[in-house]
């Protein structure tokens, strides 16, 4: 697994603009960022679903799987 610093977005959500709300994934252990050439969506390995997209009206702000992510320390199933 690939850990960040906290607070800060993995090399594909952070080679973009910044999101403007960012939402909970952008900071989550378990989001998955990836680009097409038109898009920029998040996966969420703990939903399962593709939690961000581009061109959400409501994006995830908060999340009890972020938080639950969080708080292990290191999570080698991730």
């Amino acid at each position: 697994m690939h850990e960040f610093p906290e607070g800060m977005a993995g090399p594909t959500l952070g080679a973009g603009q910044p999101l403007d709300p960012m939402p909970a994934c952008g900071t989550c252990p378990k989001a998955m960022w990836y680009r097409t050439p038109k898009r920029l969506r998040a996966f969420c390995r703990e939903l399962r679903i593709i939690t961000w997209e581009d061109d959400e009206a409501e994006p995830v702000m908060q999340c009890d799987g972020r938080e639950a992510a969080l708080a292990l320390p290191n999570d080698p199933t991730s």
